[in-house]
């Protein structure tokens, strides 16, 4: 019986150790790109000021350009963002969003496009 002991003992003790000096080689691990996704808003406008929201990665940093300026948001640790941005005023605006997680790592762009025009159409005329 006590033999039978020893037995699994080494056995498990040569797994544990993995042969050789112990060591084994690491490799390194690239953590995902963050994705972003919009709740996307009415493409035409007639508001300069519109909300962007959407998900990404948990408190990742995020830049938004295509606007009249470019805004910077965080994202809560839940990956939920949402962020005030100014249209161009009466132009088509190509909004994008990137995130950038905590590691570092940017995500591809996501972009729609928002038209602003508060303009009066012209009076009709008889």
């Amino acid at each position: 019986m006590r033999l039978r002991n020893l037995r699994i003992i080494l056995l498990f003790s040569v797994i544990a150790c993995g042969g050789g000096d112990g060591s084994s080689p690491t490799t390194p691990v690239t953590p995902p790109k963050p994705v972003v996704t919009l709740k996307l808003p009415q493409s035409h406008t007639n508001v300069l000021t519109i909300t962007i929201s959407g998900s990404t990665a948990a408190n990742a940093t995020l830049q938004i350009s295509g606007g009249a300026a470019i805004v910077t948001a965080t994202a809560a640790a839940s990956g939920t963002f949402s962020a005030s941005v100014t249209l161009k005023a009466n132009q088509t605006n190509q909004i994008s969003v990137v995130a950038t997680s905590s590691a570092g790592i940017r995500s591809t762009a996501a972009v729609v496009t928002l038209v602003h025009d508060d303009i009066a159409p012209d009076a009709p005329t008889s």
